[in-house]
Parts: structure tokens; sequence; C-alpha cells
């Protein structure tokens, strides 16, 4: 699977869950954004986007984010150190959330 790929997976069942990450979307151009690398690293680094994520995870503990398929892709879409490595502790922290909402 390509970063676009998951980009378009994250969004497609985001929707099927009733939730339509507009932010996300408009960021990567729905997958198609040129700069696609950047704007996920830029997503998975920010303080602010990551509020956003755990709100959503709060209101929605199924919610598929970025920060999974990231930390769970072999390679990490071939994303920098710092992004993966904060997405692995981001999920981390995520399914702490989702864990007590179940």
């Amino acid at each position: 699977m390509s970063l676009r790929e998951a980009v378009i997976r994250v969004i497609e069942q985001n929707r099927s869950k009733g939730c339509t990450p507009h932010r996300f979307i408009s960021m990567t151009k729905n997958g198609n954004a040129q700069n696609l690398a950047q704007v996920c690293e830029k997503l998975l680094t920010s303080p602010d986007a990551f509020e956003q994520v755990e709100k959503a995870i709060r209101d929605n503990p199924e919610l598929l984010t970025l920060e999974d398929e990231v930390a769970n892709s072999l390679n990490g879409f071939g994303l920098s150190n710092e992004a993966v490595e904060q997405a692995r502790a981001r999920v981390e922290f995520l399914n702490r959330i989702r864990r007590g909402k179940r």
C-alpha cells in the first residue's frame, strides 16, 4: 500500500463511520497533493492536528487515523523517522482512549 492509498483509506473509512475529515481531505487534496509526504509529516508532528485527531477518537473510537496507517505499515511509507515515531507514540495514546470507550 502506498501513502496515497493509506490517506484515501482513512478518508473512506471515516466517511463510512459518519465523520468526514474535512481538514484532512483539504490538506492532502484527497490523497492527491503533490507534496503528500510533506503534508503527512506535518500532520503527524503537529500538536494542533493531533488535538483534532484526539477529539475525533474520543467522539468515535472506531475511526481509522493516518497515525494508525503509518504506525502499522512496514516501512512508514518512506516518511521521516520523526514522523513515524510520532505516529507510533500517538497510536499508543489513542489506543488507551479507544480501550476506555469500549
